[in-house]
């Protein structure tokens, strides 16, 4: 399965990014997100939960979307969680990758990218463009020409592996 990787400089585009990618069909199984929690509102939910290590537990269940930038994206994709990594901060992370990170630091991050069918340089390329502000959003599928176009559309940097 191939991946495209989007790297958003702000978060309505991603935001609208992520609205395309779900009416053209795609599933959370299909959609990563991560990004560093810059919105109050998202820091305040994740220190409710103690910026838990373990991503067993979905806080999208119960969150509505007024509830910041995460509050907005669980409203989309169906599972993630806040995490502290120390690296990075308070991070949300959504989709697939959600599953794959098990527990709070930048190693553990980058051995979940890995995991999910990144290179580690471009693991830490993510790790690296995360720090920065991005928001970086990957999509696996078959035919990723339509979900680059959706990334591409709203002003996304495209990678494709």
């Amino acid at each position: 399965m191939a991946i495209v990787l989007g790297s958003f400089d702000n978060y309505s585009a991603a935001y609208e990014a992520v609205i395309n990618l779900k009416n053209l069909g795609l599933t959370a199984q299909q959609i990563s997100l991560v990004s560093q929690c810059v919105d109050e509102v998202d820091v305040e939910y994740g220190n409710e939960f103690n910026l838990i290590n373990d991503t067993e537990e979905n806080l999208v269940e119960g969150v509505s979307p007024s509830q910041g930038e995460f509050g907005e994206f669980a409203a989309l994709i169906e599972k993630g969680t806040i995490m502290n990594i120390p690296e990075l901060g308070a991070t949300m992370i959504f989709g697939a990758l959600t599953n794959e990170v098990d527990g709070a630091s930048s190693e553990r991050m980058i051995g979940a990218l890995v995991q999910h069918g990144f290179h580690h340089d471009i693991a830490e390329k993510i790790e690296d463009e995360v720090k920065a502000g991005k928001i970086i959003i990957a999509v696996e599928k078959k035919d990723l020409n339509q979900a680059t176009e959706i990334l591409k559309n709203q002003g996304a940097s495209i990678s494709i592996y």
